[in-house]
């Protein structure tokens, strides 16, 4: 099981679901793919994460007139790279490739691209409690906790039926309250590390029924050497990408479609609207008509989640070699700075990553960075018991704050289940589609997730 998986219930036989095998495969959906074949008429594209440019560049094999309409001033969308000096870069959106057998993403990285991959060990992992790393048996017991808090989630989300779905967190406090007080600071950090910092939100903000109802990915997670963005660069080579353009309304035409935005209207026979869920939610296009109501009653439910990062570059390693596995842990009272990313041991980079998640990493959006970086160098200190250097190069996220994502990516919210990304997916007319990791409903809030929904979208608009 990889980290995505870990928490899912221990001996419960769950089919793994081959991805495609490349970017112009049909998904596990059957949607839509990157066909053959001569296309007509004009498609415009709103945002160009990887959902909006794989479904561009099928269009355009395809024979369409593609425009991609972009509000940042670059491509990739929650894909971004910052530089960290020496060739350093700090993955500020998507970092990882989840599960490379048979993944789209992999394929286009590797084969297409010849970009250097980075496998992740999660059993290079190193948990400090009480200024020591655990020793056997304590880590044996975490390990033990870890089976009985996926089982406890499992029974009970077995137990309940949909209508009594309900918040994770609250049956999480009552099942962690009738712990062993021994148990409960590790059980938290098990909730924190393995549920919120893996799904991007506060188990306060999760369906207990259904936030872990997606398919498990086949094979290692990878990071990218260049960077994740490096994918989306290379993508929009060759496609008509206008930024700076922030949509502001999509309307239906007795033929086409009208998209006006800051810089005017524009007219195509259709639209791919491949905004992050976060923007829609907040109402930031106007739908002419609106959207179905089976579409806003999605997106009602679905949760913008909220994963955000913080890279420590120093001038060298000085943490000590038995603490150089690649992620590092502490069992601590607060829920911020319990997990960090240790990128040396895979790419000799002597930079480490702090991960917070859901409504603590909102409540660090407004803190200075000099003070997130001394609250985070602190953290460091408990962990390796040596002083800590200043770092040479940081980078960091915030968002929650960014209005072009207003978060970082879906999640089910109370009473949400997968059928809402699946509405999400259908077509909003004969002219608009909707694209983007959170109508993926099998590999929702992946890299893949979202090209494979945007490939879904083009063949939707060629099936029409």
């Amino acid at each position: 099981m990889n980290r995505r998986d870990v928490l899912k219930l221990l001996g419960l036989a769950l089919a793994a679901p081959a991805l495609s095998a490349c970017g112009a495969a049909t998904d596990r959906s059957g949607a839509g793919t990157d066909r053959s074949g001569a296309g007509s008429g004009s498609v415009i594209v709103v945002g160009a994460g990887l959902a909006g440019l794989s479904a561009a560049r099928a269009l355009q094999r395809a024979g369409y007139t593609v425009t991609v309409l972009e509000a940042r001033d670059r491509v990739g969308g929650r894909t971004a790279s910052a530089p960290l000096g020496d060739g350093a870069h700090a993955d500020l959106g998507a970092s990882w490739i989840h599960g490379i057998t048979g993944n789209p993403i992999e394929a286009l990285a590797r084969t297409e691209l010849g970009l250097t991959l980075h496998r992740t060990d999660y059993d290079s992992h190193e948990i400090i409690a009480e200024g020591a790393p655990l020793s056997d048996a304590r880590d044996a017991t975490l390990e033990a906790l870890s089976e009985r808090l996926a089982e406890a989630i499992a029974a009970e989300q077995i137990r309940i039926d949909d209508e009594d779905d309900q918040p994770l967190g609250d049956f999480l406090d009552r099942f962690i309250r009738a712990q062993p007080a021994a148990d409960q600071l590790a059980l938290r950090y098990l909730v924190t590390t393995e549920i919120e910092q893996e799904y991007g939100a506060s188990v306060a903000d999760l369906s207990l029924q259904s936030y872990d109802d997606d398919a498990p990915v086949r094979g290692d997670d990878v990071l990218i050497g260049e960077g994740m963005a490096a994918i989306a660069e290379a993508v929009a080579r060759g496609l008509d990408v206008q930024t700076g353009v922030a949509v502001e309304r999509i309307a239906r035409l007795a033929d086409g479609v009208e998209i006006t935005s800051n810089l005017g209207t524009l007219e195509a026979d259709y639209c791919i609207c491949t905004v992050p869920l976060g923007v829609l939610k907040a109402g930031r296009i106007t739908f002419d008509p609106p959207l179905p109501s089976r579409q806003r009653a999605a997106l009602d439910r679905l949760h913008m989640g909220l994963l955000d990062k913080l890279y420590l570059r120093f001038e060298s390693r000085f943490w000590p070699a038995d603490l150089d596995t690649q992620f590092l842990g502490r069992l601590a009272p607060e829920s911020r700075w319990l997990e960090l990313l240790n990128l040396h041991p895979t790419t000799g980079q002597p930079t480490l990553v702090g991960f917070n998640a859901g409504r603590e990493a909102e409540a660090l959006t407004d803190w200075t960075d000099a003070a997130l970086i001394d609250a985070a160098l602190d953290a460091l200190a408990e962990i390796f018991g040596v002083p800590v250097p200043r770092p040479i190069a940081t980078a960091r996220t915030r968002w929650h704050a960014d209005p072009w994502a207003l978060g970082s990516y879906s999640s089910l919210g109370v009473g949400a289940t997968p059928a809402d990304r699946q509405a999400l997916a259908e077509p909003a007319h004969d002219r608009l589609l909707l694209a983007g990791e959170h109508t993926h409903p099998t590999y929702p809030s992946t890299v893949h997730g979202a090209w494979l929904s945007g490939l879904r979208a083009a063949g939707q608009i060629q099936a029409l």
